[in-house]
């Protein structure tokens, strides 16, 4: 059902509240130990089902599998003719006894696959499509309800990635009004039980819309207005040189004769340049995007600066950002430069929350289909007060100039190496100093690897060139992951075997995080190995 072909608009929705309710059962039979393989069928950690809450569950499952096999059994096309006898029957002697509706769930899978295409979706009727979709989300939440808060909370939690990988996949307005229309029907679900399961759908809503008007925004690129809308006359925009902080990627700024303002740059080629997107394509698919999502109302755990526009001047475009209220009368500091002052390290728990706030700012951007391309220390930016204290906890990711949509891989520009050491937070592939590194199209795991090179320094607090003075940046990953050197342990002392963990998922994720052929697999585990465990830590 959920690849049949030529869908058309009116059952979008529909099909996407059927992967979501598949995702919320599957999650479910997960967390019960009931779709292990049977390698893993004597584990010991899954949750053994009392008696009495095993035949109320299957009082909700029989008759939801019942409907399935009278739905596909109406269907012409969903099992060929010739292979109708090989329709799974519900009448399977184990799962009565043993609950194993892994069992079940595999051989559904086997009576279903053997048909020569996709169904097409022409074969289908919309009231008992609904029917089916609108008993399998009461069966799921009846189900769910029999488990404690901590199991439903679990459950919620690897619902949300899977929502998130979908939200990732969806790349048309249309597409994405969908998913909005159906995770508003699954919180106003939520909000009428028991578990307090809001605030995952609030995150997801948000960024679900901020993806929709960064594609309604490319879709209407030629519209006139909202280029007006963004795009800032140079003459109101006056740069100052007085940041105390000085960098080569921002200066501060007065708009209009007010101040609290500061500008970051992006260069576009110039006439002679064959290689590269031109002048008007970085406008248009680039700057004029990126500002029109760092201008929208952001999720607050969404960590970026509030843009205000736009200018352009000789050979680059200047983004136009506005202190917070909260930071309008203090001084800009980069994470370069607290991570230099070795004698004033902050508390264990500050630095938990600024890796924190990085991990989530970084996850909900690709979430949305963004690229950062420049994550170091330089481009974290902090806000110091007039005694010197810094909020570590209110941490912002700056530094777009390299930044791209996903969509958008012909819009790939040779990295600005304005700093000699920002070598050390791109991956081995795509470091400057290698012949080779062209080759390589860039991709959320290059992002992921200079996460993880951040996440070292903060844990070490120091910068990552210090950490070993006779180690290159060709090589650091390498020698952080090694046992030999004890890096991996200083971390794991400093913050615990859990940040450890993440690091080396960072440096070195497995081939379910390659988002060059698996996007909603990339968000998920991105979700699951790092934003997750990261948002578990604390400081009693």
């Amino acid at each position: 059902m959920l690849v049949a072909r030529d869908v058309p608009d009116k059952y979008q929705q529909l099909r996407l509240r059927l992967e979501i309710e598949q995702g919320r059962l599957l999650s479910w039979g997960h967390s019960f130990g009931l779709l292990q393989e049977e390698s893993e069928k004597e584990d010991t950690s899954r949750i053994s089902i009392p008696e009495q809450v095993r035949y109320m569950v299957q009082g909700y499952i029989e008759p939801l599998w019942q409907k399935v096999l009278h739905f596909t059994a109406e269907t012409p096309g969903f099992v060929p003719r010739d292979k109708r006898e090989e329709t799974p029957s519900v009448h399977h002697g184990g799962m009565a006894r043993r609950f194993r509706l892994d069992r079940m769930y595999a051989k559904a899978r086997q009576g279903t696959i053997k048909f020569k295409d996709r169904v097409n979706w022409a074969y289908w009727q919309m009231d008992k499509s609904e029917d089916l979709v609108e008993c399998m989300r009461h069966v799921n939440g009846s189900v769910i309800a029999l488990a404690e808060v901590k199991t439903q909370q679990e459950i919620q939690e690897t619902v949300k990635a899977t929502l998130m990988g979908l939200l990732s996949l969806q790349d048309t307005v249309n597409g994405l009004k969908e998913l909005i229309v159906a995770v508003e029907e699954k919180r106003l679900d939520n909000r009428s039980s028991q578990m307090p399961l809001g605030e995952p759908n609030d995150l997801l809503l948000g960024l679900a819309n901020l993806k929709k008007m960064r594609l309604q925004i490319g879709h209407d690129k030629n519209d006139g207005s909202l280029q007006s809308d963004l795009k800032i006359q140079p003459e109101r925009v006056w740069p100052m040189n007085k940041m105390k902080y000085p960098s080569p990627q921002r200066q501060d700024a007065t708009l209009d004769g007010k101040e609290g303002f500061w500008v970051e740059y992006k260069d576009y080629s110039s006439s002679d340049q064959i290689a590269g997107p031109t002048k008007d394509e970085i406008e248009r698919h680039i700057v004029r995007e990126l500002a029109a999502l760092l201008i929208s109302k952001l999720p607050s755990s969404f960590r970026v600066a509030q843009c205000v526009g736009y200018y352009e001047e000789a050979g680059s475009f200047g983004l136009v950002f506005e202190k917070h209220a909260a930071h309008a009368d203090q001084t800009i500091i980069p994470l370069s430069h607290c991570l230099s002052l070795e004698t004033q390290m902050p508390s264990l728990g500050e630095r938990i929350a600024l890796a924190q706030g990085i991990v989530q700012t970084l996850f909900q951007l690709h979430v949305v289909g963004w690229l950062h391309k420049g994550l170091r220390p330089a481009n974290i930016l902090l806000f110091e007060d007039h005694n010197g204290g810094i909020a570590y906890d209110k941490s912002y990711i700056s530094g777009f100039e390299d930044a791209r949509p996903v969509a958008q891989p012909n819009l790939t520009e040779e990295a600005h190496s304005r700093l000699l050491n920002d070598d050390w937070y791109r991956h081995p592939d795509i470091q400057t100093v290698k012949p080779a590194h062209r080759e390589f199209q860039y991709c959320m795991r290059y992002d992921l690897y200079s996460l993880g090179i951040l996440l070292v320094e903060i844990a070490l607090w120091k910068p990552v060139l210090d950490i070993q003075s006779n180690v290159g940046p060709g090589d650091i990953k390498s020698f952080i992951l090694s046992h030999n050197t004890q890096c991996l342990q200083r971390i794991q002392f400093a913050f615990g075997r859990k940040y450890a963990e993440i690091v080396m998922n960072c440096l070195n994720p497995g081939e379910e995080m390659d988002d060059h052929t698996q996007m909603d697999s990339y968000i998920y585990y991105f979700e699951k190995l790092v934003v997750k465990p990261m948002k578990q830590m604390s400081v009693d």
